[in-house]
């Protein structure tokens, strides 16, 4: 029963347009995300559809003539992603293993076959280092700093292997008429403005919107965001450089 019903689906997949959106299927686990579908400048682009196996999500990604391009599968224990494996039709699997502490915090990120690593350091149980390495040599790394008084991230920091400055980012938390709200502000290593991005909150916690501008005001980039009456995204919008974006979610 359960080849027919896959069977089906796969007709209906493949047969469909891409603009056409496809009911999930009515024995999926309720509530749950099973398909986005993206468009760009208002064109079809594809769709991922999320199967859930045990204690994996299974994301596969069609383009808009409905060819798988990439299998995505992340394994839980839990709330905590232990692996993420990225399969492609045409090339070779990338894995990655994540590691946590004694402390339940994520420590370790390991790519391939140790060729590659994120490793991540605390201070009084915040993030306080990310440093990529690859065959064990220092590419880049990133260094948070906190408010003293409400411990939020102040500053997040990106330095080279040589520990020169490259970038940093700035973050300010207000609240505007019951509105929460934050901005990040991006200096260049010689502290020159580059961008700030926006983000605003609705009434519940959910995020709005989010709107990027150069150091000259030029509105870069935006994304608007909507929830159904669950708290569920069930739309998202944007458009960067003048070209527009989208992305509709539909729930089991």
């Amino acid at each position: 029963m359960r080849l027919t019903i896959f069977s089906l689906l796969l007709f209906f997949l493949v047969g469909c347009t891409p603009d056409e959106l496809i009911p999930c299927r009515e024995d999926g686990p309720s509530g749950k995300l099973c398909r986005e579908y993206r468009y760009y400048n208002d064109e079809p682009q594809g769709y991922v559809e999320l199967d859930y196996v045990g204690d994996s999500v299974v994301s596969s990604l069609y383009d808009r003539n409905s060819i798988l391009q990439k299998t995505v599968i992340e394994r839980f224990d839990g709330d905590r992603v232990i692996s993420i494996t990225s399969q492609y039709p045409d090339q070779e699997s990338v894995v990655g293993t994540y590691h946590y502490n004694e402390m339940d915090s994520l420590f370790l990120i390991v790519y391939g076959a140790n060729d590659s690593t994120l490793q991540i350091s605390y201070v009084d149980g915040k993030r306080f280092r990310e440093t990529r390495l690859i065959e064990e040599v220092i590419m880049y790394y990133t260094e948070y700093r906190y408010f003293q008084d409400d411990g939020k991230l102040y500053r997040k920091s990106l330095y080279s292997a040589n520990d020169s400055l490259i970038n940093y980012r700035n973050f300010d938390y207000f609240n505007t008429n019951g509105i929460e709200r934050y901005r990040t502000t991006e200096y260049s290593s010689e502290h020159e403005l580059i961008g700030r991005r926006l983000f605003t909150f609705s009434q519940n916690g959910l995020i709005s919107s989010m709107e990027y501008r150069l150091a000259d005001g030029t509105v870069a980039a935006s994304m608007n965001y909507i929830y159904d009456g669950a708290g569920k995204l069930i739309e998202e919008t944007g458009q960067n450089y003048g070209n527009t974006s989208k992305s509709v979610y539909l729930y089991h």
